[in-house]
């Protein structure tokens, strides 16, 4: 079977939110009650050809480039922020805890603050990590079932579950503002610590890509508090008085 279709919908729906574009295209809103199944045996009850829907779901571009966010469907910009979540997984923070861990290996005079600087990076990866599941487990699902509830009126909201509001403004910035202090502990520590060339290189090479991770948290958090977590308070507010 290939592997999209032995996917559930949730699972799917997680991975890549823009799939509902093409879902609600080819099915209208009739999945997000059926969530718990294989995408395969959604197309068998629903009479559509498996092949034809997981070869549109296979085609999602990998990243999603747009910029008028404030504008297009949520579902759209949490496909956006879940990809961006895979990167930070994937690349910025194995990547960071690397360099640290070869700095630390390499620069006996320096090993005992470099010791704490990477017990402090790695305390901030497995918290920001929770932090990430939290948000794909809860809140953007939460978010995405709200939107369709205004989209499919006969759509259980599913409030019972809890309010988008559990999360505030301040919860979503901690981590820039977590990994802030720690960009500006790393960089005041390493520049009293290095002196020569082949360690200045190696923590030359941690800082630019800590500080590339900073620059892209931050504009990921901007994007959820600025943009998506005010749009949707509202759509949850008008849900709730359309249901009151």
């Amino acid at each position: 079977m290939n592997p999209i279709a032995a996917l559930t919908i949730r699972e799917l729906i997680r991975s890549r939110p823009l799939g509902i574009e093409i879902l609600e295209e080819m099915a209208g809103g009739t999945f997000w009650d059926r969530m718990d199944l294989t995408l395969s045996e959604f197309c068998r009850e629903s009479g559509l050809d498996v092949g034809t829907v997981q070869h549109r779901l296979a085609g999602i571009p990998e990243i999603l480039v747009r910029q008028d966010w404030p504008n297009l469907p949520l579902f759209c910009l949490i496909d956006h922020l879940t990809t961006g979540h895979r990167g930070f997984r994937a690349r910025d923070l194995p990547e960071i805890h690397r360099l640290l861990e070869s700095l630390r290996m390499d620069f006996p005079a320096g090993q005992a603050v470099l010791e704490s600087l990477l017990g402090e990076f790695t305390a901030f990866r497995q918290e920001f990590s929770w932090h990430m599941e939290e948000e794909e487990e809860f809140l953007f699902p939460k978010i995405l079932r709200t939107e369709a509830s205004l989209r499919h009126p006969e759509l259980y909201p599913e409030v019972f579950k809890g309010s988008i509001g559990m999360f505030s403004s301040r919860q979503l910035q901690e981590p820039e503002h977590r990994f802030h202090q720690i960009v500006t502990d790393l960089s005041e520590r390493l520049r009293g610590l290095v002196s020569d060339a082949l360690h200045l290189a190696t923590a030359k090479s941690a800082l630019s890509a800590i500080q590339g991770y900073e620059a892209r948290l931050k504009a990921h958090v901007y994007m959820e508090c600025e943009i998506l977590f005010p749009r949707a308070l509202v759509m949850e507010a008008s849900l709730l008085q359309r249901n009151a």
